[in-house]
Parts: C-alpha cells; sequence; structure tokens
C-alpha cells in the first residue's frame, strides 16, 4: 500500500508532533500484541521496538507497565529494545517516584533496574524517541526506495 511513492504505514515516522501520533489504545494494543509474538519465538523483531516507540511517545507514565513487559518478555527484548523508554513518562526522578508510590507487584523489580540505569531528563528520552524515530525513517525510506526500483524493472 503505498501513498505518493511511501508506503503509508510509515507516516508515523516523519513527525513527532501530537496530532500525528497513533491513538494510544491502538499503541497499546499493538505493544500487546508484539510482546506476545516475543513471547513465542526466538530472536528480536524491530516491530516491538516501533510499538514501544508509538507508546512512549504518549509520554503517559502508567505505560511503563506495558514497556517494561515488553522488555521482560525474553532474553532478546531484554538485549534489543532500549531501556531508557521506561524513562518515556517523566525522566529518571519523575518515573522513579511513580514506580515507588504504584503499589504495582513488580515495583520492587522495576525499581532496582530503574536505578540501575543512567540518570536522563525528559529531554534525553525526548532524544532518544526522536533518534529511533529517525532511524526507522531512514530505514523504511530506503526499502521503499529500493521497491519502487524493483518496480520499475
Amino acid at each position: 500500500m503505498t501513498s505518493g511513492g511511501r508506503t503509508a504505514g510509515t507516516s508515523w515516522t516523519r513527525s513527532s508532533s501530537p496530532r500525528d501520533r497513533v491513538d494510544h489504545d491502538f499503541a497499546r494494543f499493538l505493544l500487546e500484541q508484539e510482546t506476545r509474538f516475543h513471547r513465542h519465538c526466538w530472536g528480536f523483531s524491530h516491530t516491538i521496538e516501533t510499538a514501544a516507540l508509538l507508546l512512549a511517545e504518549h509520554r503517559r507514565p502508567d505505560d511503563i507497565w506495558q514497556l517494561w513487559q515488553a522488555i521482560t518478555t525474553s532474553f532478546d527484548t531484554w538485549c534489543g529494545l532500549p531501556h531508557q523508554l521506561l524513562l518515556a513518562g517523566g525522566g529518571t526522578t519523575r518515573t522513579i517516584a511513580y514506580v515507588a508510590g504504584s503499589g504495582h507487584e513488580q515495583g520492587d523489580n522495576l525499581l532496582g533496574h530503574l536505578q540501575g540505569l543512567a540518570q536522563a531528563t525528559d529531554d534525553d528520552v525526548t532524544a532518544l524517541i526522536a533518534e529511533r524515530r529517525r532511524y526507522y525513517t531512514d530505514t523504511l525510506r530506503e526499502l521503499d526506495d529500493a521497491q519502487e526500483h524493483d518496480d520499475d524493472r
């Protein structure tokens, strides 16, 4: 499916403004599906990182639990997903405060992990999300260009 020479599904990578974000419920659903998939397979697919980015872009503190579940799904997701996405809800200090006060059953595990991460501000997390967005934009654009080249043959 293309639109203007580009894959329609790549539009999320072009802008990070709030009006261009995917629906929050859809982002949660997508990450849930990717997490389920990765629970039952070997390896790491970048589709789970894309789904995690879509959710992290909403910058909601309560999304940390779903991001944590995605990261801890397997050895491969542990190694492949950027752990700083856990801080999308407000940087290190606010995220630790949120988790500490949550009473969540995974709170102690997550707190221990967060305290071991390098300190990151909200701006650091914004920069990470923007950098990963650029990476996927460039990658998808290259795939689109290759497909267009193949279609011209």
